[in-house]
């Protein structure tokens, strides 16, 4: 089977569970994989994968992330991730704890 049948398969079974599968990709860095899947996680859960997973957008000093940036930010939040934003090095340094 064609690689991109196996893959517009495993996006329509992440969307069946409500989750979300994005196509990733990683300048400069080769060989990650083609899609990072962010399944709703279960109230209970949401601590621990917050503290071991953090989604972070990095801004200019005072910028705020673009509307679509928003919006995503929110499709991921409903699911339960934490996403943070972060324009300093101290922010940076809060995000991580």
């Amino acid at each position: 089977m064609a690689e991109k049948k196996i893959e517009e398969d495993f996006c329509t079974k992440v969307k069946a569970q409500g989750g979300l599968a994005f196509k990733w990709t990683s300048p400069g860095t080769a060989g990650v994989m083609d899609r990072i899947a962010f399944l709703p996680v279960p109230p209970e859960h949401q601590e621990i994968v917050n503290r071991y997973v953090k989604l972070v957008e990095l801004k200019d000093k005072n910028k705020r992330p673009e509307p679509l940036q928003e919006r995503i930010a929110g499709w991921l939040r409903e699911r339960g991730y934490q996403v943070h934003c972060s324009d300093s090095k101290e922010r940076n340094t809060k995000v991580l704890q």
